[in-house]
């Protein structure tokens, strides 16, 4: 169990193995995440977000049930 869900752009390129100026890019442009007192969490969404968000998540639940089930 994570004690501390924060994580510093630093730690989690180290640990993605990215490149420490993709990561903000990556958390701000495409997860629509922006840092609040040190943590990163999402900004208010749009129901287009939120619905492409839906769309992304049940994508990835469809492929990890292919790969699991191989």
């Amino acid at each position: 169990m994570v004690k501390d869900c924060r994580l510093s752009v630093r730690m989690i390129a180290e640990k993605t193995g990215l490149d420490k100026c993709a990561v903000p890019r990556i958390l701000t442009d495409h997860l629509h995440m922006r840092k609040i007192c040190a943590k990163l969490v999402p900004k208010n969404l749009s129901v287009e977000l939120k619905a492409n968000r839906l769309e992304i998540c049940q994508d990835l639940q469809e492929r990890l049930k292919i790969f699991w089930i191989k």
